[in-house]
């Protein structure tokens, strides 16, 4: 009898261990991939009114983006002879992967044509094209990322899609052709 008290005492002490150690008899699920991009903090999601500050300390990646952009000087050069204030109204979702490669190359470019000559609005919208409260954005989009371009308040482009050339070539003809610009656009 002893004896049987001992086996059926290891049997109940090994089986605890291998509860305890997370033993079992299914095989261990290969761990998922990590993904290439760092994602923001769960659970936040910028809607509404966004300051570029704000967008790079919760979504870092944004920033990195932004930082390795190198846009053309021509271009840059032209976008800083405007004759008028032009305000872009950017309308994005922060986890989107087209507005995290699209938009931080937008907001360089601003930065070297000289942000003070120019008006940008960022505008955090949720799955629905809605924002902060699920209110309307000022202006009606169907996509993100939705660059509006407005001169004098007027509406004078927008780039919705991918650019067949780069942002501030699509800017710059934008612009050009608003009448805007000194000179026309370089064509690379």
């Amino acid at each position: 009898m002893f004896i049987v008290l001992k086996k059926s005492t290891a049997i109940i002490i090994i089986s605890a261990l291998a509860v305890i150690c997370g033993c079992s008899a299914k095989p261990a699920e290969p761990e998922p991939m990590k993904k290439k991009r760092e994602l923001g903090p769960p659970g936040i999601m910028l809607l509404g009114p966004i300051e570029i500050p704000d967008l790079y300390r919760e979504y870092p990646y944004w920033r990195r983006s932004h930082e390795a952009y190198i846009p053309e000087k021509k271009q840059i050069a032209l976008l800083r002879s405007i004759s008028k204030p032009v305000r872009l109204d950017i309308y994005i979702n922060v986890w989107d992967d087209e507005c995290s490669k699209r938009v931080p190359k937008l907001i360089k470019v601003l930065e070297l044509a000289g942000l003070n000559r120019y008006f940008c609005a960022l505008y955090g919208l949720d799955h629905n094209m809605k924002g902060l409260g699920g209110i309307n954005p000022p202006d009606p989009v169907e996509s993100v990322p939705a660059i509006l371009i407005k001169v004098s308040g007027n509406k004078v482009g927008e780039i919705i899609k991918e650019p067949q050339t780069s942002i501030e070539e699509a800017l710059s003809e934008i612009l050009y052709e608003a009448g805007v610009l000194y000179g026309g656009p370089f064509k690379n």
